[in-house]
């Protein structure tokens, strides 16, 4: 397995870390809130207890709800799946030539995307993503991983 397949494969894998990790962080004092994107730190809250796998899993199902809300906005074009893929590319390259070098807020990351794509913010709800506890609604496909097992 490789390429699109080996993708998928480590979404869904993903997914279900994502699940587990939710699971357990809601159990805890905290309440859920390290099974946001955005924890605030400066609650007396040590940031090592907030070292899981949430934000890199939560960020990933992020990433690709923006990417489909891109692919969704250019209706009626047709992507096929290396170009869904590939959506996001030009908005994470100007991310990055924009604020290399810097800190950066989740704040500044979701104007950059609003300026960039403002059809595809509307399908967005942005707080929910970043301050929302739990599992986010949205699971990303897995086509090649379906094809592949």
């Amino acid at each position: 397995v490789d390429g699109a397949a080996l993708a998928d494969l480590e979404a869904r894998v993903g997914r279900r870390l994502l699940e587990h990790e939710i699971n357990l962080v809601q159990a805890e004092e905290s309440g859920g809130l390290f099974s946001r994107l955005r924890v605030p730190v400066n609650y007396g809250i040590d940031p090592d207890d907030t070292n899981t796998d949430v934000p890199f899993e939560k960020g990933f199902a992020f990433l690709c709800a923006l990417r489909d809300a891109v692919v969704d906005s250019f209706h009626p074009v047709r992507y096929g799946e290396d170009q869904k893929r590939a959506a996001l590319d030009p908005f994470l390259e100007s991310y990055v030539r924009a604020f290399s070098n810097k800190s950066v807020y989740a704040e500044d990351f979701v104007g950059h995307f609003v300026k960039a794509h403002k059809r595809a913010a509307l399908q967005l709800d942005f707080p929910a993503w970043l301050d929302g506890a739990g599992v986010p609604p949205y699971e990303p496909e897995t086509p090649a991983c379906d094809a592949a097992v």
